[in-house]
């Protein structure tokens, strides 16, 4: 929790978006199914080898990207090494519709077709209503609507691949899946034996990693990676404060064939970090310069039957955070879940899952007076059961899918996300699909549990937010050198998050879920590969929305803080058998009037040099064309991001 200026979004109106009729656009998302670390080269694969990629965010089973009927993209290992990204936030750049803004040192707010209405007084980050997982476990805060983007530090050669669902995914992942699912998925520890390390430095960040793997037992394989990030600070002329961090983690997973031939993968993750801000003092009445400083784990284990047909899956986690002068939390969590799948026949599936989630949270206040919770333990259990029911026609040209996801928990009680999906696929290479998907996200703990002495109080009575969304979309290879890739989407939102002023004195604003709202969007993907040596990919997004206090009808203006229009091109050129050159072009424009900082363009470029087999150094630059530091406002000086590196695999 940060500053008070920050915390509601009312202000004078923005300008009108305007939708220029594009046919350039966002990329076919790659995946590399085996998780090797050559097979997914960029410019290796072909069109055909696009479509028919194998994903598995959209209905937890490997399914050809060409016949999923729902709006996903993938980001493969390789192209997150060549787009020159040393973060997965950074990345998620790439992701046509996906808005990335880096507006402190540590901040980024990350949202997908949507934004919410209003800051987090826990984290001043936007509500995003984005589910994000790492290898099956959710990262998202219970304490509030978003992730802590800054915690997500992982070693980028152990990423196999990053499957994004644009749109609802509460059907099999869960409530907080409104706008989407980012699934950071590592490669196979069977496929990364040997040694690796990584050196990146440039003007105000510093990157190492490190990772070695091998074999254990007559199946089994691990791999135990450690990286180390340190960020100078974004000097914020506002407060004229340090907001420099660093952090430090260590991964570990264990891959193996157990009895019964069953497949099983554990992995656990540890990190540390701490992070410069600023914090409210009461003594004084004023802010002053703090360290933060934040540390947990995640672990998880699966065990698969060797058909696929039975899952089970167990993690848990622990975050704990001591925000100087705010407070202090721990939050630990358990998941449990079983999954099993049925064929009845050759043209229908059904797969179902129960599930069991239990999360103990406790909070100690440093300026109670500040911010403080009530209670201040709390135990949350959530109980949750889907079904998908899948049904082929026309010789599998035509999928029927109809599903739901039941959940009950502790704070709202029952909640069902139902959804109704179409496609049709007369071709491997031409898809097109429709949904009608209802989504929730439950209220966080800062929602229902900020007590009456804080600046920003809680309600008890907090009920989840709700989205009816309709979409439409198509696929198709539209010759041997072109693809493309289309989704028009319609949302409709109820009891949506607002902050109202309170009477009283003290009590100046209240959570209440007295807003609602509208977007409507398209987003279009259009992938090139003129040669063997040269892929280019582009993405165009357009959203229109709006928001409004259900209270007295007044404008929420959230939409001045997000772009209504988004163009990012990409290009990935091998220049000889050493030398590959790599670029991307990101614009971002027509924010609303409340904005400081309006249209901007981003350019990246980056060169590598393969010195010998296993040696590849790297260098470029980042924004160098239109350099900003903070990408929320003007307070912070422009700044050049320029990097050199170095990856070293010994052979």
């Amino acid at each position: 929790m940060k500053s008070p200026f920050n915390q509601t979004l009312r202000f004078p109106p923005g300008s009108a978006v305007v939708l220029p009729f594009l046919v350039l656009a966002a990329p076919f998302a790659l995946s590399n199914s085996t998780g090797s670390d050559e097979a997914g080269d960029l410019t290796e694969l072909s069109l055909f080898d696009l479509l028919n990629i194998e994903v598995t965010v959209a209905s937890r089973t490997e399914q050809s990207l060409s016949e999923v009927p729902g709006a996903v993209y993938v980001i493969t290992g390789d192209e997150l090494r060549r787009a020159g990204h040393n973060s997965i936030q950074e990345a998620l750049r790439m992701v046509p519709g996906m808005y990335v803004s880096n507006w402190t040192t540590s901040k980024w707010d990350v949202t997908s077709r949507g934004f919410g209405t209003g800051l987090s007084p826990v984290s001043l980050a936007y509500l995003n209503q984005l589910m994000v997982m790492i290898d099956g476990v959710p990262v998202n805060s219970s304490v509030f609507s978003g992730t802590d983007w800054a915690l997500q530090d992982l070693y980028m050669e152990d990423i196999d691949r990053i499957e994004i669902i644009r749109g609802p995914g509460g059907i099999l992942w869960g409530a907080n899946a409104v706008h989407g699912v980012v699934h950071i998925i590592t490669k196979n520890a069977e496929d990364t034996h040997g040694e690796v390390s990584t050196i990146r430095g440039q003007n105000d960040e510093r990157h190492f990693g490190v990772r070695t793997g091998g074999s254990f037992g007559e199946t089994g394989s691990y791999r135990i990676s450690a990286t180390r990030s340190q960020y100078d600070t974004n000097q914020n002329t506002y407060f004229g404060f340090d907001e420099s961090w660093r952090i430090n983690t260590l991964n570990a997973r264990f891959d193996w064939t157990g009895r019964e031939d069953y497949n099983n993968h554990s992995w656990g993750r540890l990190y540390t970090a701490e992070i410069n801000s600023d914090g409210y003092d009461l003594d004084i009445f004023d802010y002053i310069p703090v360290e933060d400083s934040m540390d947990g784990f995640q672990a998880f284990s699966s065990s698969a039957s060797p058909d696929g047909k039975h899952t089970y899956t167990a993690w848990m986690s622990l975050d704990r955070q001591d925000q100087l002068h705010d407070f202090e939390y721990s939050v630990f969590q358990i998941d449990l879940e079983y999954r099993r799948a049925f064929s009845f026949s050759e043209t229908s599936n059904l797969s179902t899952g129960v599930g069991y989630r239990m999360g103990k949270s406790t909070f100690t206040g440093d300026d109670v007076d500040w911010v403080d919770f009530d209670p201040r333990r709390t135990t949350l259990n959530t109980y949750r059961a889907f079904a998908v029911q899948t049904w082929d026609f026309l010789d599998h040209e035509l999928s029927v899918v109809v599903g739901a996801q039941a959940e009950h928990n502790d704070n709202t009680g029952f909640e069902l996300q139902p959804t109704g999906r179409i496609s049709w696929h007369p071709e491997s290479a031409y898809t097109l699909w429709a949904a009608v998907t209802k989504s929730v996200r439950t209220p966080s703990l800062e929602e229902t549990n900020l007590s009456p002495s804080s600046y920003v109080v809680g309600d008890k009575d907090f009920g989840s937010e709700e989205v009816e969304t309709i979409e439409v979309g198509f696929r198709k290879q539209l010759d041997e050198y072109t693809g493309l890739d289309m989704t028009v989407f319609h949302n409709e939102y109820s009891n949506l998050r607002n902050e109202e002023l309170a009477p009283g004195p003290s009590l100046p604003y209240t959570l209440t879920n007295n807003a609602e709202g509208d977007a409507t969007g398209i987003e279009i993907a259009v992938d090139s590969k003129p040669t063997d040596d040269l892929s280019l990919r582009a993405s165009y997004a357009w959203i229109e929305g709006s928001f409004k206090s259900t209270s007295d009808g007044s404008d929420l203006f959230t939409e001045d803080y997000h772009p209504g229009q988004q163009l990012n091109l990409r290009s990935y050129y091998d220049l000889n058998e050493r030398w590959s050159c790599d670029l991307g072009v990101y614009y971002t424009g027509d924010f609303g009037g409340s904005f400081d900082v309006k249209d901007r363009t981003r350019v990246d470029v980056r060169f590598s040099y393969e010195a010998r087999e296993g040696m590849e150094w790297f260098f470029g630059g980042q924004q160098i064309v239109d350099p900003v530091m903070s990408e929320f406002n003007e307070y912070s000086p422009p700044s050049r991001d320029l990097f050199i590196g170095m990856t070293w695999s010994p052979r």
